[in-house]
């Protein structure tokens, strides 16, 4: 599939917009204004605008601050990709940048050539990962800054979008650091935990699941992030379109709480195929057979390691839970 999953949730990301530039003012900045309107648009937050010179040291100290700024998880700058001598906005993102998305800049001039023939050589246009902040730099004009946005970010930006987007990588971005990684002096924020030996506990919300359990007076959270690791509570049949549990049968009811597992890992930035521990609850054992048809259909390759427990006592008014532990 490639478009909008309309399965999964929208998550909003901040974005903070650069102009580079040594004549533009807040009221010539038609190119800044293209994207912010635009993200906007999208849903997304627009965490700043910011106007700086065609000087590296400028460009690479706005970094910087937006790349240590927890609130802030992109950068989209417009201007000074070009080959003159004052053009030196990929120079300073080439500074700052731990990892280069080389993709970014190939597919740009790809779309642009359908548009300007072999004049899209003349582009730098370039992204790249710091401190898991992703960074984008587009050429001054503001076709190009639609260009780059409704035809590549706008897509990549998107949770939503299949077969991948750049979105549900975030929580990724600094393993190395949680693994004691070269960056793990650093600090950490929303985008992920601080390096070192301490780990730290997130409280992962879930769209529609979180609210649900609470509603039923559920004292738990569905789902934390620590130590580069989801650990997923164990999930009901519970409806997330009312609220209330699935009443029926117990294919019915397995088949939900495999759609909430499911749900849950992926709103958290994970999928059902990094699970590594799966324990199933269920009040008979006779149903053994029926689950596990359900359960292979979700699992179809290389299945966790999983546990299957029948319980002897049960006072819940549903007859399988599911919990799992997946890499984040």
């Amino acid at each position: 599939m490639i478009g909008i999953d309309e399965s999964r949730p929208f998550r909003a990301v901040a974005i903070a917009v650069l102009t580079v530039s040594d004549s533009r003012g807040p009221a010539e900045d038609r190119s800044g204004r293209v994207l912010a309107e635009r993200i906007a648009e999208a849903g997304h937050r627009v965490a700043e605008r910011r106007i700086v010179a065609d000087e590296r040291s400028a460009i690479v100290a706005a970094l910087r601050g937006w790349i240590a700024d927890p609130a802030v998880d992109v950068v989209i700058a417009t201007g000074g990709t070009g080959v003159t001598g004052r053009d030196v906005t990929p120079e300073a993102f080439h500074e700052v940048y731990e990892r280069e998305i080389p993709g970014f800049g190939e597919l740009f001039r790809q779309l642009s050539y359908d548009l300007i023939g072999t004049s899209t050589m003349q582009s730098r246009a370039t992204g790249g990962v710091a401190a898991g902040t992703y960074l984008f730099a587009l050429p001054g004009s503001p076709g190009a800054c639609k260009d780059g946005w409704d035809k590549i970010l706008r897509h990549q930006l998107d949770y939503r979008w299949r077969p991948c987007n750049l979105v549900e990588l975030m929580p990724r971005l600094r393993e190395a650091e949680r693994r004691g990684g070269a960056r793990g002096d650093e600090g950490g924020g929303a985008r992920g935990s601080e390096g070192g030996d301490e780990v730290e506990k997130e409280i992962v919300e879930i769209p529609r699941l979180s609210e649900a359990l609470r509603g039923v007076g559920a004292p738990l959270s569905p789902c934390v992030r620590a130590g580069g690791f989801l650990f997923v509570s164990g999930l009901p049949p519970l409806d997330l379109d009312t609220g209330g549990m699935v009443r029926g049968g117990i294919e019915a009811q397995t088949e939900q709480v495999l759609r909430n597992v499911r749900h849950t890992l992926e709103s958290a930035g994970s999928s059902l195929d990094r699970v590594v521990k799966a324990t199933i609850y269920i009040t008979n054992a006779a149903y053994f057979k029926t689950v596990n048809e359900i359960y292979g259909r979700y699992f179809p390759q290389d299945p966790p390691a999983r546990t299957f427990v029948a319980m002897a006592s049960w006072p819940l008014e549903f007859d399988i839970e599911i919990e799992c532990i997946a890499l984040a």
